[in-house]
């Protein structure tokens, strides 16, 4: 890419974009190997900037809420009873809610919109196994922040996962 060095301290550069080499080289560029930096400044190869660690952090951190968000949306297990139900907050309502029918067994839709038929203390299972899986996706969640919280390199950081 053709580039001109205009910081020879940082060795950040100022690129031609074009196809032009006439006139980039009239106006006193070379070809050189460059990198663009995270803050879309452009370097000599080898001199960008990295990512400060707080940013890095706090980038992983929403990216760990949001992968949080999406689990507590779209969750779901395979109950003890042999079928999947969703787990979310709604489904827990939900599940709760049929505790307060006066007639077992009450028909209840699954994850895969099978229906079964569940007495009293089957929906009680599932609404304990939703709050034990909620549970968990908090603790996983608390967990990942921590590990980022206490990271001291970007490499530590990137390594946390959802």
């Amino acid at each position: 890419m053709y580039a001109k060095i205009i910081d020879e301290k940082t060795k950040q550069v100022s690129v031609g974009i074009g196809t032009n080499s006439a006139f980039y080289q009239s106006i006193g560029m070379t070809e050189m190997e460059v990198e663009q930096a995270y803050n879309g400044s452009w370097y000599v190869q080898g001199y960008a900037p990295k990512k400060p660690l707080e940013l890095v952090k706090a980038e992983k951190l929403a990216e760990i809420k949001q992968a949080f968000n999406q689990e507590q949306e779209d969750g779901h297990i395979v109950s003890s009873l042999g079928f999947e139900v969703d787990a979310t907050r709604r489904s827990k309502d939900d599940i709760e809610s049929l505790l307060y029918v006066d007639e077992f067994p009450v028909r209840f839709r699954d994850y895969n919109n099978e229906f079964h038929n569940l007495e009293k203390e089957q929906v009680e299972v599932l609404k304990r196994e939703i709050i034990a899986y909620g549970l968990a996706v908090y603790q996983k969640k608390w967990s990942l922040e921590e590990a980022i919280k206490n990271a001291t390199t970007i490499e530590e950081v990137e390594a946390v996962v959802w």
